[in-house]
This record gives structure tokens, sequence and C-alpha cells, in this order.
């Protein structure tokens, strides 16, 4: 994947750095993930770590925890969706991770999954939680109104389990740039994350190319203190 960052100008003069970090999959029967070597890049103070997971299940299971170098992190947004012994779950996690270069990151969930995909992207600043939304259900997904100011970042979590190993989804506004989809186990089930940083009080939709078992879509907005 390209290493793209964005820079977010504030009128105070202050800036957050975002940086698309690094994405992968596990299609093995687990309870508990780990991603070994995900690069974090250069050490500060002001760094934040956001981790977008995605998972699929027959159980009706919850996410547990999510850890980053040693570091506990914050549950920002959950979605989960289970129906017909299928479940979809999509959460984003943050935590200020100011050391470490190349780490593990563990993700635990109360039960085995068919699977799980990650992404992991860098905020350097002050940054803060804004609005979030948790979406479950449905072959289109559209988040409430969120508010992302003009030193803000999106983050969107898809995950879907559809019966069809084709499904492809489509984001909207067209700001949102989408990530790879990455298959998580189970006939159909996969995971994107989008993110965009286009200032302004929109929803995030993503539409899904069949129908759906279950799907969930988990947002989340950061911005600069």
């Amino acid at each position: 994947m390209d290493i793209i960052t964005h820079r977010l100008m504030m009128a105070s003069s202050k800036k957050m750095i975002i940086t698309p970090l690094f994405s992968s999959s596990n299609q093995s029967d687990l309870s508990t993930y780990n991603y070994t070597s995900v690069p974090l890049g250069d050490e500060n103070n002001s760094r934040w770590i956001v981790v977008c997971s995605g998972a699929t299940d027959t159980a009706n299971t919850t996410p547990s925890t999510c850890v980053i170098n040693g570091v506990s992190a914050t549950l920002a947004s959950n979605a989960r969706h289970y129906a017909s012994s299928n479940q979809s779950s999509s959460q984003i996690w943050y935590a200020k991770v100011p050391t470490g270069t190349s780490v593990t990151i563990t993700i635990t969930y109360s039960s085995a999954q068919l699977g799980n995909a990650i992404s992991v992207f860098s905020l350097l600043g002050d940054a803060l939680l804004g609005d979030t939304s948790s979406i479950t259900s449905g072959s289109v997904l559209t988040t409430s109104t969120l508010s992302v100011p003009a030193n803000g970042v999106v983050f969107a979590c898809l995950t879907m389990y559809t019966g069809n190993n084709g499904t492809t989804a489509s984001w909207s506004p067209e700001s949102i740039t989408p990530q790879t989809l990455y298959v998580t186990g189970g006939t159909g089930g996969k995971s994107q994350v989008a993110y965009g940083t286009t200032a302004g009080s929109y929803s995030v939709q993503a539409t899904l190319s069949t129908g759906t078992t279950t799907s969930a879509l988990s947002v989340a907005v950061f911005y600069e203190a």
C-alpha cells in the first residue's frame, strides 16, 4: 500500500499529520490475532495510533481488547451485527503510543473468529475523538450526520458477511478513500476501511454490490485540539 501523508492546516497554525501505516488480514480461526513488526514510523510524544479492525464469525461474539506495543487502546466506535449464525464486527480503536517503531498489535475477541483484518494509521498532534456512528444491517449503510472539522479526519470500517465471495463495496462521499478490501473468512466475509479529510457536515455511506446476511459499519472522527 502506498504511504500517503495528509497534512491538515488549522487557523491556529497547528497541523495534524495523518499517515496510513499498515494493513493486513489473518484468515485463521482464532480469538487472539497478533500482528507483528507493524511499522509506526518515528517515535513522537504527540503520536496517536488508530486501529480499524473487522472480523467475521458464526457466533455472537464481542471484541475484548486492542493492545498496541503494550498500550491498551480505547474503543472509539463499535458495530456488530449477528443474524442466522453469521456475524460481522467492526471496531475503531485508538491510543497514544509515543514509543516504538516496529511493534506488535494484538486484537482479542470473546471467542474465536473466522478471520480478522486491520488497517493502522498514525495521527501526529493533539488528537481528540469527535463524532462517532455505528450502523448495522442492510446492503446500504448510512451514518448519522458527522461534523468533520477543518483539522479533522473521518475513519470508516466496514465488515460484511454476504454469502457471496464477489461482493464489493462503494463509498460516498467521493472524498472518502477506500483501502484494501480483505477477505476475513466465511463465504463472502470481507472487511474494508475508508478515510477522508474533507471538512463539513455529511454522512458516510457504504453500499454493497450484492445482498448481505450481516453487515456492520463503524465510523469515528478525530481532530486536532
